[in-house]
């Protein structure tokens, strides 16, 4: 009896054995391979297993030879093949990482081919850790991607924010690239959008605030008085805030992109101190409240016009006042500010 339990564990040892011997006669020899130049199998290897848990060497390491190989049919099953989850790690490198290194190599000496599976894939849309790796990718390959990018933008315009954020990565390197692409498509909203990016004026918010601090955006919208809707963004102060019902028409968003933008109403709130009412408690202060407005052409910096607002009086200070009371101001209608700001700018 012994003696058969001892042939069987050998009988199954022998079979492991056996086992082992023809996965690892089957594996592919990935240099082998590499020497070959053999993409097809190569991307047959990277291809063979969707599930990150049970991802092997040989996945990792035709994704690197892929990569120093240089073919640019790489790139698709490269992308094709990124996990959500970074699956196998070698050295503490994940298998993303190296097929990112590998579209690195590629994409730079075939940008137009990478933004194409790009825009054909439609993977910007997604909001995935697939989607996020791309990004990493295209930043890292940097500028050479500009012009594949505006030509991709040209018939497909949902790539235009995608392709905002990448471009906000490369800063002020690309603005000879930009300008060059202007001077050939002048009336391009895209291309003076991403000038303005480049220069620094990313959002539009930070574009009106630079305009009231006496900057200009070189390629917002031209203000033109005689064209009905024109559009700007209205810097306002706190006390504005709370009559939103007021400035409805006026609202912030009348330009949501900086090369939309003609005209900033900047706004600055001044309290001026008419008295100090003595107590034996606190004193009170009373304070009249003066209200500067300009209205300001974002491209050129030109002031369209100006206007200082007065709020009414504060109340006079009573024989008796509650302990609580030490401010007194004067009420001011926010609405005589939108009137006088019809005569310039429509909403």
């Amino acid at each position: 009896m012994r003696s058969r339990s001892v042939k069987m564990r050998k009988f199954q040892w022998i079979f492991g054995l056996l086992i082992l011997i023809f996965a690892t006669a089957c594996a592919p020899n990935i240099e082998r391979l590499k020497k070959k130049g053999d993409v097809d199998k190569l991307i047959e290897v990277i291809e063979g297993d969707s599930n990150p848990y049970t991802m092997t060497r040989e996945m990792y390491d035709a994704a690197i030879a892929l990569g120093e190989l240089g073919d640019k049919k790489a790139i698709k099953p490269l992308i094709g093949s990124l996990r959500d989850d970074a699956g196998l790690r070698i050295n503490n490198v994940s298998y993303n990482d190296v097929v990112k290194e590998s579209l690195i190599l590629l994409g730079e000496n075939n940008p137009e081919e990478i933004i194409d599976y790009l825009n054909e894939s439609g993977v910007y849309t997604g909001d995935s850790k697939r989607a996020d790796a791309i990004k990493e990718v295209l930043i890292e390959i940097g500028p050479i991607l500009v012009d594949p990018f505006l030509d991709a933008v040209k018939e497909n315009t949902r790539l235009e924010d995608y392709a905002l954020e990448i471009f906000s990565e490369f800063g002020s390197s690309i603005m000879p690239i930009l300008e060059e692409a202007h001077n050939n498509d002048p009336e391009s909203l895209f291309i003076r959008e991403a000038l303005n990016d480049a220069s620094g004026y990313r959002y539009v918010t930070n574009a009106a605030e630079a305009v009231c601090r006496g900057r200009t955006i070189p390629y917002a919208a031209d203000y033109d008085p005689s064209m009905q809707g024109n559009r700007g963004v209205y810097i306002v102060g706190i006390e504005i805030k709370y009559n939103n019902d007021v400035w409805e028409e006026y609202s912030n968003d009348l330009a949501d992109k900086t090369h939309l933008l003609q005209v900033v109403m900047c706004f600055d709130e001044e309290a001026v101190l008419i008295e100090t009412c003595g107590y034996l408690g606190p004193n009170i202060e009373r304070y009249q409240n003066k209200y500067n407005v300009s209205i300001v052409c974002a491209k050129t910096g030109e002031i369209l016009a100006e206007k200082t607002f007065t709020s009414e009086p504060p109340r006079e200070c009573k024989q008796t006042e509650h302990f609580d009371v030490k401010v007194l101001k004067g009420a001011f209608d926010y609405s005589q500010i939108v009137e006088w700001l019809r005569q310039f700018v429509e909403p």
